[in-house]
């Protein structure tokens, strides 16, 4: 979760009277201001595909209980180190890639998550041209995902919305990018894609949809996975960071939802400037 210092939530595309409901099996409980509550049903497998260590905490509050408690299959696919992020600790990170690899792994046994952790350079510009002559051309890289994402045999595969990847890294844009087209060409997991921002400000946290028409989740049971994910990336969040996410509101314990394809028209409320 890297850039403009912005830290992520989730984002689950479609309204809950799409396909979504037969593939995920959306529970929905009476609660105020269209707030939905998700549950994954027994046996799905999960998967997040995300640029950096510490971008799970998008999807963390979405899959916790299925991941740590309920036996769902879950596996983390995350492209970089993160080598080039900030380092939040007072005493310095060192080898910051190898200290932020070692967090995801903390974060991935946290939901007794399955880790792949790639090598691909973390650069802020050029990234899907970097990426595709490392992997071999741009072709290469997409079958790359591709494997990965058959080799796991996802029914549920979570990512970047594109159009903004949540805090206008990017990366985060390319992942979007990169897994639309990987899997247009699998067999039909359910993309869901993150609608979520989450604004430092001082040491708290403001959060918003990243769009109007987006779906509200109330995540709200699954919070506390969410604080001990990020107290897994020492070297991203400060102890006053943790707090402020402990003291959010129970009613502003929420994350944003779209399903892809993306709806014709989205109502974006979050722009990036390219």
């Amino acid at each position: 979760m890297q850039a403009k210092r912005v830290f992520l939530l989730v984002a689950l595309t479609a309204t809950l009277e799409t396909p979504l409901v037969a593939s995920i099996r959306v529970a929905v409980q009476a609660v105020p201001r269209r707030t939905r509550a998700v549950r994954h049903s027994v046996g799905q497998r999960l998967m997040w595909i995300g640029a950096h260590p510490d971008d799970e905490g998008l999807v963390v509050p979405i899959i916790a209980n299925e991941c740590a408690q309920n036996a769902s299959a879950c596996r983390f696919l995350v492209f970089t180190h993160g080598e080039r992020g900030d380092c939040a600790l007072v005493s310095g990170c060192g080898d910051l890639g190898s200290l932020r690899a070692t967090e995801m792994m903390k974060a991935a046994a946290l939901l007794n998550a399955d880790l792949v952790l790639w090598t691909f350079s973390d650069v802020g510009e050029n990234v899907d041209a970097t990426w595709s002559a490392e992997a071999g051309g741009h072709e290469k890289l997409i079958d790359q995902i591709s494997r990965a994402v058959a080799d796991f045999n996802p029914t549920i595969v979570y990512t970047f919305d594109p159009n903004h990847g949540s805090t206008c890294h990017p990366a985060h844009r390319a992942v979007g990018e990169l897994v639309l087209e990987a899997i247009s060409q699998e067999r039909s997991p359910d993309l869901i894609l993150i609608e979520t921002v989450a604004i430092f400000a001082g040491n708290g946290i403001e959060f918003s949809s990243a769009a109007k028409d987006a779906v509200e989740v109330d995540v709200s049971d699954q919070w506390d996975y969410l604080i001990r994910d990020v107290q897994a990336h020492t070297s991203q969040f400060t102890p006053q960071q943790v707090e402020s996410l402990r003291a959010t509101p129970i009613e502003k314990r929420r994350a944003f939802i779209f399903r892809s394809p993306l709806p014709l028209q989205p109502e974006y409320t979050f722009h990036c400037d390219q």
